[in-house]
């Protein structure tokens, strides 16, 4: 594996270090931030490949999964299906998908097994 910039989850901003040097992450935190940044990234975001995210929001390529009143199942084959492509990943266990009406948003927890060891991630 390698090592990656430590994005900060909450501003997405990378994390700097108190001696002004960028924070990595490496190992088990690498491989979540992959799968994190993946998840996140929208369908068409990233113009070197188009096809490449989750159509959470309606585009010309998709009807999105959010506002949808079946998403919960097409939310989690998408989740598996980007999170077990995801370099490091080596199993998905379990996917929860719940969607918070008071807040308006989608919770997606999802325990999976890497190439350094399990983990849970929240998103």
């Amino acid at each position: 594996m390698s090592l990656d910039f430590t994005i900060d989850y909450t501003t997405g901003d990378m994390v700097i270090k108190a001696d002004h040097s960028v924070a990595v992450s490496t190992g088990k935190d690498e491989v979540v931030q992959r799968v994190r940044t993946r998840l996140a990234k929208q369908l068409g975001e990233w113009r070197y490949n188009l096809a490449s995210g989750i159509p959470w929001q309606d585009s010309t390529q998709s009807p999105g999964l959010l506002g949808s009143r079946t998403a919960q199942s097409a939310i989690r084959q998408y989740v598996v299906k980007t999170t077990t492509e995801t370099d490091g990943v080596t199993g998905v266990n379990v996917v929860q998908v719940r969607f918070d009406t008071a807040a308006r948003e989608y919770v997606i927890q999802i325990d999976i097994d890497t190439v350094y060891g399990n983990a849970i991630i929240t998103i």
